[in-house]
C-alpha cells in the first residue's frame, strides 16, 4: 500500500470540517495501519464539538489526495457546516 499523507487545517471545505492529518502504510506483517495526528488548534476544535457524552465523532475517508478526516455534528449526526 502506498503512503497517503495529507495535513488538512481546522477549516471548512465542501460542509466538512476537516480536522488532523491521516497516513496510512503497510506494517511489517502487511496489515494496514492508520497514523493520526493533531495539532493545538485541531484539539480545540475537537473541544468545542463534544456531543452530550463528552465524544467526538470523527469520519476518516480516503480521497484521491489520500485520506482525511472530518468532525461529525454532535446534534445531527452529519457532517458540520460552516455556517
Amino acid at each position: 500500500m502506498e503512503n497517503n499523507n495529507q495535513e488538512l487545517s481546522p477549516k471548512a471545505e465542501k460542509n466538512y470540517l476537516f480536522v488532523g492529518n491521516c497516513k496510512a502504510r503497510t506494517n511489517k506483517f502487511n496489515t494496514e495501519e492508520i497514523n493520526l495526528g493533531f495539532n493545538a488548534s485541531h484539539l480545540n476544535l475537537l473541544l468545542e464539538n463534544v456531543n452530550e457524552n463528552g465524544w467526538v465523532n470523527i469520519a476518516m475517508r480516503r480521497g484521491k489526495a489520500g485520506m482525511y478526516m472530518y468532525i461529525i455534528n454532535p446534534k445531527t449526526e452529519e457532517h458540520l457546516d460552516n455556517d
